[in-house]
């Protein structure tokens, strides 16, 4: 009876132990949520308006000032409606799928800069595309809950207008933990 009560405790013991060093796992990653407001730039704006993409971000600190950051999104650009003489159509939306990878640096105090690079899923029209994304941020990080950052993209991917999908956003993270 001893031996099994000795094990019992034992295994709460192993168990705590676990728990308390992946909680301080976990204190070091920081997972964040939040929108992004997008303006199409270059072709691309005439055909789609308005960018509105959601987002779920990991970080991962390496040192003091520097994170490494991973981040999948997904979102439309609306599209907008022409007259080609006979009636009013619209063009196709872009519906987008992203997976992007990077690093943050923190310049002063709560100011950062991001790099991502990435790949995105790009749909329009019934057809669907991959393309290399990249995208730089700058951004300010609150003492409690979130960043705001304003940021460029571009996507390497054909659609109706262009080769490429190139956007300017503002966007928010509320940092869940």
């Amino acid at each position: 009876m001893k031996k099994v009560i000795f094990r019992i405790v034992l295994g709460f013991l192993c168990f705590g132990f676990q728990k308390v060093q992946a909680q301080e796992e976990i204190d070091k990653l920081r997972i964040s949520l939040g929108p992004d407001i997008s303006l199409p730039l270059g072709t691309l704006k005439t055909t789609n308006s308005l960018g509105l993409v959601g987002t779920l971000q990991l970080a991962y600190p390496v040192s003091e000032k520097i994170r490494v950051v991973t981040s999948l999104g997904g979102g439309s650009f609306q599209a907008k409606s022409y007259d080609d003489g006979y009636y009013t159509s619209n063009y196709p939306t872009i519906g987008l799928l992203q997976y992007k990878l990077g690093a943050q640096f923190f310049v002063v105090d709560k100011l950062f800069f991001t790099a991502k690079l990435g790949i995105s899923y790009v749909t329009q029209k019934g057809s669907s595309t991959f393309g290399f994304t990249y995208s730089p941020f700058i951004g300010y990080e609150f003492s409690k809950g979130g960043d705001v950052y304003i940021r460029y993209e571009s996507i390497a991917a054909k659609t109706v207008a262009d080769n490429k999908i190139n956007s300017i956003g503002i966007g928010f993270n509320y940092h869940l933990f």
